[in-house]
């Protein structure tokens, strides 16, 4: 989810790399409600801005700045600047690196 200026873009992401320090994600797909349409056409209005994911299973919310998004693979790199659950986000990382 990304806010500011006025529109938040709403997408379905999987999950490609988590760390400590920031994760990437591929975004596949998007709400079919119009005005909070994701597409690689305004990919580019995600750089720089802040986002917030949330993890089901833990239940984790994870605030972060977008760093990098390629339009074509729709990749987006984050670093993380506030976790809700800062415990259950260690354990996260670290059952991803044993996968």
């Amino acid at each position: 989810k990304e806010e500011g200026e006025g529109r938040t873009f709403r997408c379905e992401v999987e999950t490609i790399d988590i760390s400590l320090g920031g994760f990437s994600v591929r975004i596949t797909g998007s709400p079919a409600d119009s005005e909070k349409v994701f597409s690689a056409a305004n990919a580019h209005l995600l750089k720089g801005k802040i986002v917030m994911l949330q993890f089901s299973d833990p239940e984790i919310t994870i605030w972060g700045h977008v760093v990098r998004v390629d339009h074509e693979s729709m990749l987006m790199a984050v670093v993380i600047t506030k976790v809700s659950n800062v415990e259950n986000w260690k354990d996260l990382c670290a059952e991803s690196r044993c996968a």
